[in-house]
């Protein structure tokens, strides 16, 4: 009675994270239940054990404890309960040690011995089901582990067991979260930690909290990741030196990085990198040590066992090992004579073959050099002639179907071209950071038209989110072109095109299926090879396929083909989207794509380079497509072109993006231009921007209603190309004078920098909100961009517009500006001018202000002084 009272107390205190006294318990229960020979009992009680040093991450004793169980039940069988629950922590083990095909393989064998239970076994087998689950999803199998975990989540739901709940919850919230159902994984997660929380279960609280930061560092919501990280390292469980901590240290560490409080992040980095240091020398190399020995002995009771059968059968071998011995010999000779000719022969044919490939591809790719001078001039000429007036249809039409095949040719010349470079390792992978899922939407859009001519359709499934990924442009628009190319071109009409793209392990997968002829086996073996045609009837160069498989190669990716004859033929490519790509022809542009800044002053300045060097965003509103391609040819190199075909969706992107200027189309389906810009003024976000409408509609009473409208011109169609070129860059030029002259001012003021009424209301706005809190010393861009009501790109982009500055540049530069009035007309020393004007830090404070005023605070304040006198 006594062994039980404290097998009971064992499991009773480290439930409620008590690990200390639960240790206690369970040594004074396996002393008297030793003692009294309760095999039962102590075999629960090393289950006990094992459990509390899991839940503690010491995989060495859990292991220990959990394999005297196992001894037991070899000796004599426990109950299926008893053994099955070793095995699930055995499981447990392995599934920390990231072993999971071992791990499964436990739970499974545990899952077998709870069927054997003379009660219903449903509590023990969704136990069983959840451990499953979560194994499922780290092996990447997501259907799997949520129709699992979806089960036994609403089994212990009904029974009211709030443990298992929350902890299934932080597992599903996972699972949501890779599938980018962000809502509905931020809802597991939180229900996981508040339940967790509630019921005092200190090491899980932490574990579901670390996941919670986590995910809102994937989401990029510092402020909550902080919150819920802190929590994760200030957790109440006994033991300071977890696995969980570590982990949460370095989260946090992350987080206050991308806050830009560097030295709180360098501090916290420290601390996670001790804890990481002290876990690995006191429990991995132990852990690690222990597992080699159980491998060992059983790797040795194996080989005991063979070396028995063996000595058993020794003697009738040694009988026939001669003749044996001699009837190899031979066979080998002979095989090795008849292999070394064959191989010699295909090596000659081989290298005939090698010879005629390089003479080909050197043949074509020295006349494409020849090719594309005359080319050039062809396709100059063609768009010259394309522009005049008073060309009769016919005409039109000729000359439409000579440019189209001048491309075609340009096109087939470029990729022998690539194909040279390749050969001469003069090709480089460029890899920058941009919007992947954009970059494919481009491209397949133009060849959704293409598939409308022959009545194909086209569908596509692009399972990838907005963030931004590591890539080549270049490459991969040659590569998906090529396949899609291929695929209109061999689909016959009525015909079925389907893309799918989708990103696992940072690997873009994209594959392209159509409907026709397909391949034979024969013809999948040859189809990547140069000048390969499949069939007769193929009137291809052979040059396509090869080029794409050259570049995959070059970009350490793979392609691999399937087809059913007579059915359909399916590509798909495997291309890394990172920057690890480890090759002399590789580089990376790192400042690409550019981020938020910092408040740090530095790292700061950085980034206003970046954004002084970026193009400006331009906006085209179109809803005629070879119009809007025309106008993005126009401007395509000096700014960087969003293109929208209505006026609803390009609202939307202009909310989005806060483009630098517009050029909209009037007449346009769902919002018209008019309605557009009216709303665009409306805005206090969007009232900014310059607007340009363009309209087949000259008469004046149109353009009167244009330019009432907030517009800022209105030009006729057909317009000249030279005219709306200088009209862009003029109005560009407008704004930067009014970013320069608020540079010059010493206060903000609205009526000599604000460009529409609405601006004025803006300003206005702006300058309570700086009044209230400038001097603030804790006052954040964040801070600023919620006062405002505002999001921090939608604030950044405006301020930019309206001053030239960023959202923290322009707190700091306001802050100067008070600065420099204050040691205009007080008389007070440089510290208390700059803690007075919001800096914590002085020695900042007067380098900020040098930085603008190319003078030092002090020496400012003696040339006032020697100015009043």
């Amino acid at each position: 009675g006594m062994a039980v009272a404290y097998n009971g107390l064992c499991r009773i205190y480290y439930i409620n994270g008590r690990v200390v006294p639960a240790l206690e318990a369970c040594g004074k229960c396996l002393t008297i239940a030793g003692r009294i020979n309760d095999t039962l009992v102590v075999a629960d009680t090393h289950l006990a054990f094992a459990n509390i040093y899991l839940r503690e991450n010491d995989l060495k004793k859990a292991l220990h404890h959990f394999l005297k169980v196992d001894s037991i039940h070899t000796l004599a069988p426990l109950r299926p309960d008893i053994i099955a629950a070793a095995w699930q922590g055995l499981g447990g083990v392995y599934l920390e040690l990231r072993d999971y095909d071992k791990a499964e393989e436990y739970y499974l064998k545990a899952d077998k011995e709870f069927h054997k239970l003379p009660f219903e076994p449903a509590y023990y087998l969704n136990t069983t089901a959840w451990h499953l689950g979560e194994i499922y999803y780290y092996k990447g199998d997501y259907p799997k582990a949520d129709s699992l975990l979806s089960r036994s989540y609403d089994f212990f739901n009904k029974i009211k067991d709030m443990n298992s709940v929350a902890e299934i919850s932080i597992t599903r919230g996972l699972i949501k979260a890779h599938e980018q159902q962000w809502d509905s994984a931020e809802a597991f997660l939180k229900k996981g930690y508040q339940l967790l929380d509630k019921i005092n279960y200190a090491h899980e609280a932490s574990m579901a909290a670390l996941e919670l930061g986590r995910f809102y560092l994937q989401r990029n919501e510092l402020a909550l990741a902080v919150k819920y990280l802190k929590k994760a390292v200030n957790s109440k469980s006994d033991k300071d030196n977890s696995l969980t901590r570590q982990k949460a240290w370095l989260a946090l560490a992350e987080a206050y990085e991308r806050e830009g409080a560097y030295d709180r992040a360098f501090k916290t980095l420290k601390k996670g990198m001790n804890l990481k240091d002290s876990l690995n020398s006191v429990q991995s190399a132990e852990k690690i040590r222990e597992l080699e020995e159980i491998y060992n002995d059983e790797k040795s009771r194996n080989e005991i066992a063979l070396l028995r059968s063996q000595n058993e059968l020794s003697e009738q071998y040694r009988k026939n090992q001669f003749n044996l011995l001699m009837a190899v010999v031979i066979v080998l000779s002979l095989t090795g004579t008849y292999l070394f000719f064959l191989y010699r022969n295909r090596k000659k044919t081989a290298e005939q073959l090698e010879k005629l490939d390089k003479a080909k591809t050197n043949f074509f790719t020295n006349i494409s050099h020849e090719f594309r001078t005359p080319l050039t001039l062809i396709s100059g000429r063609l768009q010259r002639l394309l522009q005049k007036e008073n060309l009769s249809e016919e005409e039109q039409s000729d000359l439409k179907i000579i440019r189209r095949n001048t491309e075609r040719l340009l096109s087939l010349v470029n990729q022998l071209l690539d194909i040279s470079k390749i050969e001469a390792g003069k090709m480089e992978v460029i890899i920058t950071k941009s919007n992947l899922r954009q970059f494919l939407s481009t491209i397949m859009e133009g060849f959704r038209y293409m598939a409308e001519q022959k009545n194909i359709t086209f569908t596509e499934q692009i399972n990838i989110g907005e963030e931004a990924y590591w890539f080549d442009k270049d490459l991969i628009e040659k590569i998906i072109f090529n396949l899609l190319s291929n695929a209109v071109k061999y689909t016959p009409e009525n015909g079925r095109i389907e893309c799918q793209a989708r990103i696992v392990n940072n690997t873009l997968h994209f594959n392209v299926k159509n409907t026709g002829s397909g391949l034979s086996r024969e013809e999948m073996k040859h189809v990547f090879k140069r000048f390969y045609q499949a069939g007769r009837e193929n009137s291809s160069s052979g040059i396509g396929l090869a080029l794409v498989k050259e570049l995959i190669t070059l970009y350490k990716g793979n392609i691999k083909v399937e087809s059913v004859k007579g059915q359909w033929t399916m590509f798909g490519i495997e291309l890394p989207l990172n920057k690890a790509i480890k090759d002399r022809n590789v580089r990376i542009y790192e400042n690409v794509e550019r981020k938020e800044e910092s408040g740090d002053f530095e790292g700061e300045a950085a980034c206003t380079d970046s954004i002084k060097n970026e193009k400006p965003v331009m906006l085209v509103v179109e809803d005629n497509r070879e119009v809007r391609e025309y106008i993005i040819d126009i401007f395509d190199g000096d700014y960087r072109v969003i293109e929208s075909e209505n006026g609803n969706e390009g609202l939307e992107l202009t909310l989005k993006y806060i483009p630098d200027i517009i050029i909209s189309d009037v007449k346009m389906p769902e919002m018209d231009g008019l309605e557009f810009c009216k709303k665009l003024r409306e805005n206090e976000k969007t009232s900014h921007i310059p607007v340009i409408l363009l309209t087949a509609r000259a008469g004046e009473e149109e353009k009167l209603e244009g330019l009432k409208t907030g517009a800022d011109d209105y030009i006729t169609k057909p317009f000249n190309e030279e005219l709306l070129r200088i009209k862009v860059k003029k109005l560009i030029e407008i704004r930067e004078a009014l970013r320069k002259r608020y540079s010059k001012e010493v206060m903000i003021k609205p009526k000599d920098i604000a460009l529409t009424p609405m601006d004025t209301m803006f300003l206005d706005r702006l300058q309570k909100v700086m009044d209230d809190h400038l001097t603030d010393p804790g006052f954040t861009a964040e801070d600023f961009s919620r006062e405002m009501g505002m999001s921090r790109m939608q604030l950044h982009r405006k301020l930019k517009a309206l001053t030239g500055l960023s959202t923290t540049e322009f707190i700091r530069s306001e802050r100067l500006k008070l600065a420099a009035v204050l040691l205009k007309n007080m008389d007070a020393n440089i510290s208390e001018v700059g803690y007075s004007v919001g800096f914590n830090d002085i020695p900042y404070f007067i380098r900020c202000f040098k930085k603008r005023y190319r003078i030092t605070p002090k020496e400012y304040s003696r040339q006032q002084i020697e100015k009043a006198e």
